[in-house]
């Protein structure tokens, strides 16, 4: 007989697929009551007294589940930018045109046209979420302007056979693989523990579940459990009970939303259930906020592309303690991952518009898709820059731990940086 969940597998591989086909017609919200990032301009022209140098973004400002990850995204924003106009680009200012997604794939769909199309912007940052991302995919595609993703990890944004489209992220692929990757250099530890996934019914979400599926099968893991979530509710309990049954040693989850996050971490520990390690995929295990959440949330594991540890600089020679005395200094609040991800970004966009804006040729938008494509090792706080032939960024993910509130690397490139404490003590004696 066929496992239940196996065939929730098939079922959620469906689902993908048709989510990410979809296209339908949306309408474009008006933020002109945004005066920070909507002002109407010129498209840049050098030595022009009082231009501006525009680059588009599609964020979902509205949506509520992703309020926490866009606050800090939109810091990291409004702080590169203002570090970028310190130089200017190409001799103007830079200004940030940014259309609202609601965290809604078709909205952001329609949003790349309006930058495209109206506002002319030569180059787009992408929206938080996969499936509004992959939409904005097809769409920078087909009007030949380069696209920047910073957070997104679909395998499709950049499986697809994009020409335009650039992500400096680690994939989702490349997620699952540093986590089972961890979990081989523990196993004397650990050997081949048994695995479990919760994951919510999102697209982001369901597509982390999935190539765990696989990936953990191909290596000869054992996954016992298989359970979706809700998105948005306040009781995962009866969740939390069907996984517990199974008896995994090893507990990943799977989503894009920060209450689920903190919600789901608090009822396992209110449980009694002590799983021997907790992994995160996804955005919301990155934000500070669910670090500072609890106690529930020490030992925690989770796959990111940069820990407040890391040793990398920028090419300004600018390090991560500096990025984040900055930041809080400005916001008064930490930067996560997803705020480093965002404001490297941005950097990497500005840098492209300033070399294309100085070299010869009409047509602006292949010029600054030529300087992403030239960029060969350029020193970032998440390592160097280099974007494969499929527009992927090569460096790998670090899987980092949280240790007194704070998340340090505990793997990284096949070595790792500090011990991991696995298995973890149980929540009664934290």
């Amino acid at each position: 007989m066929a496992r239940p969940w196996l065939k929730r597998v098939g079922i959620a591989l469906g689902l993908l697929f048709i989510i990410a086909a979809a296209t339908m017609a949306v309408f474009r919200l008006n933020l002109d009551a945004i005066p920070l990032y909507r002002q109407p301009s010129p498209q840049a022209a050098k030595g022009q007294e009082g231009c501006t140098a525009k680059i588009g973004i599609v964020h979902p400002l509205t949506s509520a589940s992703l309020k926490a990850a866009g606050t800090e995204v939109l810091s990291a924003y409004e702080l590169a930018r203002d570090e970028i106009n310190a130089g200017g680009v190409g001799g103007c200012q830079l200004q940030l045109v940014i259309e609202d997604d609601g965290g809604i794939a078709e909205k952001s769909r329609a949003a790349t046209r309006v930058l495209i199309d109206d506002e002319k912007v030569p180059v787009v940052v992408s929206t938080l979420l996969s499936d509004g991302t992959l939409a904005m995919s097809l769409e920078a595609n087909k009007r030949a302007t380069p696209l920047l993703v910073h957070v997104s990890g679909s395998p499709l944004i950049t499986g697809s056979g994009f020409e335009w489209v650039f992500r400096v992220t680690a994939d989702q692929v490349a997620e699952v693989s540093a986590s089972l990757d961890f979990l081989a250099s523990i196993s004397e530890t650990l050997p081949l523990p048994s695995l479990a996934v919760i994951y919510a019914n999102d697209f982001t979400s369901m597509g982390r579940a999935t190539i765990l599926t696989t990936e953990a099968a191909a290596r000869g893991y054992r996954l016992v459990a298989y359970e979706a979530i809700e998105s948005g509710s306040s009781d995962f309990s009866a969740d939390i009970a069907r996984v517990r049954q199974a008896s995994p040693d090893v507990l990943f989850l799977a989503t894009t939303s920060l209450d689920d996050a903190v919600l789901i971490v608090r009822q396992i520990g209110k449980s009694g259930w002590s799983p021997m390690a907790m992994i995160g995929l996804g955005g919301a295990f990155t934000i500070p906020d669910f670090v500072k959440s609890g106690s529930q949330t020490e030992y925690f594991l989770g796959v990111m592309s940069w820990a407040s540890d890391a040793s990398w600089r920028d090419e300004t020679g600018r390090s991560s303690r500096d990025f984040i005395r900055n930041y809080e200094e400005r916001f008064g609040t930490p930067p996560g991952n997803l705020g480093v991800l965002a404001y490297m970004t941005l950097k990497l966009a500005a840098s492209a518009l300033d070399k294309a804006l100085a070299t010869p040729g009409d047509d602006l938008r292949a010029k600054v898709r030529r300087a992403l494509r030239q960029i060969d090792g350029q020193n970032s706080l998440i390592g160097p820059i280099k974007f494969d032939r499929r527009g992927q960024n090569q460096r790998r993910p670090l899987v980092v731990q949280v240790i007194g509130e704070e998340y340090v690397t505990v793997y990284t490139e096949g070595a790792g940086a500090r011990l991991a404490i696995v298995p973890v003590p149980p929540f009664h004696e934290r």
